[in-house]
């Protein structure tokens, strides 16, 4: 089960390691804060790196997807 703050960890998880550890989900909650907090303490300091233009650890390649060609707001020339 999910609950409010995994979103964030799901998120800069793939921004640290390119997914998500298997094993955040079977831990405890006291071991999930403690992940949490190192996780979010990591991110600052990259993300402040990554504003000064500095060299950073940030997962930032991106990922091929499924996308459909065409979305729903794409003009359509009929």
């Amino acid at each position: 089960m999910m609950v409010q703050g995994d979103n964030y960890v799901i998120a800069v998880s793939k921004l640290k390691y390119g997914d998500l550890p298997n094993h955040y989900f079977e831990e405890d909650n006291t071991a999930k804060l403690a992940y949490r907090k190192n996780l979010g303490e990591w991110f600052t300091a990259q993300y402040k790196l990554l504003k000064e233009g500095k060299p950073n650890e940030l997962n930032l390649k991106p990922t091929p997807t499924n996308a459909p060609v065409t979305f729903i707001d794409a003009p359509r020339n009929n």
